[in-house]
């Protein structure tokens, strides 16, 4: 348990300063910055992190499944693979069809650097790998220190690139440049500890493991898709249907709710999905555990909430500039969600941790559908985008709340007698 608290403290470390730092300086940022360009570094954002989770094919998910390292080095080396292939693919998808993509996004009087593209997808994918590498081998500090060095990488260079006049596309650099220092700092751990070595490399374990762990790529890539699609779908569909401005707002709006679960959530998110894993290699009953950890968060960040709902409009206002007030209302209207989400999060990695792929698949194909029937109502019957933002934040709550009780179903089914826990079907 000492470990546990340790690591997580680690992690919350990293992830708060790599979310705070960012947060602190977006006062900044959005006085030197206008909604429409910080519109168009969210669409990049939005389409670089739809393609980037999938890019490994998900098995950067089962690097923390096998009981012996090797095993586990060879799936990081095959996701290293894919990543690789399909950035380069992605890169001539873009390279043929520039003018197409553009007309699609509407992006005919706005300078929209596609080619960057497949470079930001490659570091994301290599990132995800490398991060659940570094959490294997419980390298947490290593972890902690590279999303530091990204946060202060990516902001300073925002900044210095803002005095030359570089507009959206000084947003976008900083961002591909703080990934990618981000990702060697991870890489150097890996290679300074041997733990990445050229003769650890079995073509024959690799394919066998491949195979072992088909349903990564089968169900949980498209799963992922679905979550980072319906995630971004919106910011995508803002950009089309409303204007670049909007999505400048909502981009704030995102990003500023989103931080408790990048910093807390994802930290948490970790060590629990590592406590689990090992507990069912085990074969220790995790019941107890799970709803523990469900009640913390609960009461934790029940405060929180009702402190938000009452301040949030005008302390955007404050912090960000009159100008950005709209955000804050925005906020106000999505705060519930964004609360149910963070809780959630943490506890669906037992989805993960027992190999529930379907069911996610399916949980996700649900959750872009309602956000896309939504915004094609807004769109047929001429919503303002408050209103659409009502609806989608009622949605999406109630949908995580189906995706808790699902969790909760899960654990409920384990059967441990005498330490021997298995799953019914």
């Amino acid at each position: 348990m000492m470990n546990f608290n340790k690591n997580i403290l680690t992690l919350i470390k990293g992830n708060s300063f790599a979310q705070i730092f960012p947060l602190l300086l977006s006062p900044i940022l959005t006085r030197l910055y206008s909604p429409s360009e910080f519109g168009v570094f969210a669409l990049f954002i939005s389409l670089s992190m739809i393609l980037g989770t999938i890019t490994a094919g998900r098995y950067d998910l089962t690097i923390m499944l096998p009981k012996k390292d090797d095993s586990a080095i060879n799936l990081f080396i095959l996701g290293f693979l894919i990543t690789c292939i399909l950035s380069i693919v992605l890169f001539i998808f873009i390279f043929l069809y520039y003018d197409s993509l553009t007309r699609l996004f509407l992006l005919k009087n706005i300078d929209f650097p596609f080619l960057l593209l497949p470079i930001m997808v490659f570091l994301i994918g290599l990132f995800n790998l490398l991060n659940y590498l570094n959490t294997r081998m419980q390298y947490f500090k290593s972890i902690s220190n590279s999303l530091i060095l990204k946060s202060v990488s990516i902001v300073s260079l925002q900044l210095i690139l803002s005095f030359f006049k570089f507009g959206s596309f000084g947003l976008i650099l900083g961002q591909v440049i703080g990934q990618f220092v981000s990702n060697m700092l991870l890489l150097k751990k890996v290679f300074k500890e041997k733990v990445l070595s050229p003769n650890k490399m079995d073509i024959v374990k690799m394919i066998a493991l491949g195979k072992r762990y088909i349903s990564f790529p089968k169900f949980s890539m498209v799963a992922s898709l679905f979550n980072t699609t319906s995630y971004h779908l919106t910011s995508l569909m803002i950009s089309i249907l409303f204007n670049i401005s909007t999505l400048g707002f909502y981009s704030l709006t995102q990003k500023v709710l989103s931080a408790p679960s990048s910093f807390i959530g994802t930290a948490i998110s970790q060590v629990f999905f590592r406590e689990l894993t090992i507990d069912k290699q085990k074969k220790v009953n995790i019941e107890s555990k799970f709803f523990n950890m469900l009640k913390k968060l609960f009461f934790i960040s029940i405060p929180f909430l009702i402190f938000l709902f009452y301040i949030i409009e005008d302390l955007f206002a404050f912090i960000f500039g009159e100008s950005w007030r709209i955000a804050g209302t925005f906020a106000l209207i999505v705060l519930p969600f964004f609360y149910i989400k963070f809780i959630v999060s943490i506890i669906s990695v037992v989805l993960i941790v027992y190999e529930k792929q379907k069911v996610e698949v399916i949980w996700q194909g649900f959750l872009i559908t309602i956000t896309l029937i939504i915004m094609l109502i807004s769109f047929y019957l001429h919503m303002s985008f408050e209103n659409t933002l009502i609806l989608l934040s009622l949605s999406w709550s109630i949908h995580y709340l189906i995706l808790l009780l699902i969790c909760i179903n899960i654990i409920k089914k384990l059967d441990c007698n005498n330490y021997n826990c298995t799953i019914n079907h």
